[in-house]
């Protein structure tokens, strides 16, 4: 692994924020390419794509540190610091969408296409994120002795036989990129994309989430099943109500 990509002039790259920040680079540019197929504007999309990085980020950061509050309460500086990871897309994606309400309104531009481009493009920026996951050893998988299993750290640096769990979140993610493209020429309804890319997302994560090594606990993985099985329902119910319209 390696979590120090590299070191120019005293500036040390670190691999988990560099595939961040390529991520978001490319979802947002995805995204604008999508919805300019629907019909709307690229650049207004393209704003408000990269306005929503804004409470979108902080978001995924504080869910995790809310799930382990206990490690971050006694160092309170940890909390942003870029270098060790820790992030949770869900807590992303809550807030971005929260906060898509007004910017959407004040853009004008219609909600559902935006979300229908916009899940294109997140799918798309979490098969590269997780690429920076691998790199920095953080959302380790569990140990196993099974064949799948490759000698891989945690973000502790602790060495063990793994399920390669960012790997196989990476391949699901990329899955559903494919899948949602080729959905979207024949998709029933605005919203479908939407909807069915965050609960497919979900799903499949409720059943990789099991694979991680929770090392503080049954505590993290409760909760994020927890959240995936609400967002299938939501995206499940969104979706449903939308056909019957």
């Amino acid at each position: 692994m390696q979590p120090i990509l590299f070191v120019w002039r005293g500036h040390v790259v670190h691999a988990y924020p560099a595939m961040l920040y390529c991520a978001l680079l490319v979802s947002t540019f995805l995204t604008a390419y999508v919805a300019q197929s629907y019909g709307l504007n690229a650049d207004k999309t393209a704003v408000a794509t990269v306005l929503l990085v804004i409470p979108a980020l902080p978001g995924t950061r504080l869910l995790y540190v809310a799930m382990h509050w206990d490690i971050y309460r006694n160092d309170l500086r940890r909390i942003w610091r870029r270098s060790e990871g820790g992030m949770t897309v869900y807590g992303g994606l809550i807030a971005s969408i929260v906060f898509s309400v007004p910017l959407l309104w004040v853009l004008d531009l219609p909600f559902l296409p935006f979300w229908d481009a916009a899940t294109i493009g997140m799918l798309c920026g979490s098969v590269i994120a997780k690429i920076g996951c691998f790199l920095q050893g953080c959302c380790a998988g569990r140990e196993t002795h099974a064949w799948c299993g490759l000698h891989l750290p945690d973000q502790r640096g602790a060495w063990l036989r793994r399920v390669p769990i960012q790997l196989f979140e990476m391949a699901w993610a990329g899955v559903l990129v494919i899948a949602m493209l080729l959905w979207r020429i024949r998709a029933p309804f605005p919203g479908a994309i939407f909807f069915g890319g965050v609960g497919t997302y979900a799903a499949g994560r409720f059943f990789l989430q099991k694979f991680r090594d929770d090392h503080h606990g049954e505590n993290e993985t409760g909760v994020l099943q927890s959240v995936s099985v609400i967002l299938v329902l939501l995206a499940l119910g969104g979706g449903f109500w939308l056909w019957s319209r």
